[in-house]
This record gives structure tokens, sequence and C-alpha cells, in this order.
């Protein structure tokens, strides 16, 4: 047996900066964390990382408090955080965003003071390279954690629709102008990775069978060359999209 890693979307969220979840949202987290624990039990959980914003640390409090009761802290990777440059995609400033309230379960030390910053030529712009390369960076960390979860151990990760496809490296289920995501709110897939002692700078995850039964959609794996870079290529123009929303909305605002 290896170690699961569990990655998960929030729940559902208003449409405003670095937004909370809604209701149905909460709703969603809760039935996530009462499936969880009943088809894979929330003892086995080693770790749980999470996006910086409001609505990934909210999906983690909700769905995984079992786990925070027993002294699961939820360590913050900014990387994790949404593709896009649209207000519910974008974390609060560090002075706004007032994370502390969460108080000392969470684990701030990877939190850096400009992770909210999104505009070109920083490291969290939404381009093909900068997205692909964070998501390389968060595998690296999350592999990390995985090397001392112990073989039945779960590594949870809450991060957000369109970049839990670049984080796992599986587009599958997209579909042409379908959208963003493939993954439904408060959903999951799980993975492991197919070397975890090795030192590949581009660790690759692959889907565990029980995953794969959850879907319809063939799984990465069952797809070749041309099926991936089709589905992939979705994601791409989904997210070359971004520059031209934010100047959509630059020039109604003007």
């Amino acid at each position: 047996m290896a170690p699961v890693i569990d990655i998960i979307r929030t729940g559902e969220t208003a449409d405003f900066l670095d937004p909370p979840l809604t209701e149905e949202g909460l709703s969603q987290a809760a039935q996530l964390g009462q499936i969880y624990q009943e088809t894979i039990d929330t003892s086995n959980v080693s770790s749980i990382i999470s996006s910086p914003m409001n609505s990934a640390i909210q999906t983690c409090l909700v769905a995984f408090k079992e786990s925070i009761h027993k002294g699961r802290n939820i360590v913050l990777l900014p990387e994790l955080q949404e593709t896009g440059i649209r207000a519910a995609d974008t974390p609060l400033a560090a002075d706004q965003a007032d994370i502390a309230k969460y108080g000392e379960i969470i684990d701030y030390s990877n939190v850096d003071p400009d992770f909210w910053i999104k505009t070109r030529a920083t490291r969290f712009e939404p381009t093909p390279e900068k997205v692909e390369l964070r998501a390389s960076c968060a595998r690296r960390f999350i592999q990390d954690f995985a090397r001392t979860a112990g073989d039945t151990g779960r590594v949870v990760v809450v991060t957000h629709g369109a970049f839990a496809h670049f984080l796992a490296g599986d587009f599958s289920g997209l579909t042409e102008g379908g959208g963003r995501t493939a993954w439904p709110e408060a959903g999951m897939r799980s993975y492991t990775f197919a070397d975890l002692e090795g030192d590949d700078e581009e660790p690759e995850l692959v889907e565990t069978p029980e995953s794969c039964a959850q879907h319809e959609h063939k799984s990465w794996a069952e797809l070749g060359p041309e099926d991936r870079k089709r589905l992939r290529g979705y994601a791409l123009e989904e997210l070359l999209m971004e520059p031209l929303y934010l100047a959509h909305n630059i020039q109604i605002e003007d």
C-alpha cells in the first residue's frame, strides 16, 4: 500500500473577492466530511494542506473537523490558490485577509506577504507556464508530507476547481467549452505518487482505482496521447481567457 493524496475542490462560493462558502457550500463540505468518515475514516488523515483562501479553509474546517479536533493543523500553501484573476479566484491582501481569526489550528509558515498578487511578472500570474510551475512546486511539497504519512495515511489537499486539474496533472472529464473544471463542488479524486521516494522535479500522480470508479469519464491513465493533449488544451484555453476577462471588466468600468 501507499499513502493516498485526496485532492478536494472547495464547496460552493459567492462571486466576490476571496469569498467564504455559501450556505450550500457549507452543506456540501459537511456532506463530504460525512462520506469521508463513512468510507475512508478520518483517523487515517495524516496531514491537511489547503489553499489560503477563505473557501478552502472553511471546507477543511467543516469536512475534517474530527481530524482537526485530534490535533491536525491546516497547513496553508499559497500555490494551491485558484488559477484565475476573477474576484472569486483572488485572495485578500495579507493585511485584510484576517486569516488569524481561525486561530492556532492554521499553519501560516509557508504564506508569504505577496501571495495575493496576481499581476504580470508575479509567480501567481495566470499564464500556462506559471500555473504549471506552481502545480509542480505544490506536488513536491505534498510529496514530502506523503513520505511521512505511512502506508495507510491520507494527505488531504483542498484547492479550487481549475487548479485541481493542474495539480493532479489530470484533465479528464473536461469538455470543449464546458468550463474550467470537471471537479464537482466539494468533490474529491484520490491519487498516489508514481514514485514516492524519487527525486523527480516533476513528480507524477496516478488516480487510484477506487477513485476512478466514482466518475463516469475515462481516467487519465486510460487515455492515449492525443486525448490527453486535447483535454489539456481545453484547460489551457480557459486559462488563456483570463487576461481577456480582466480587460473586459476594466473596459466596462471605464
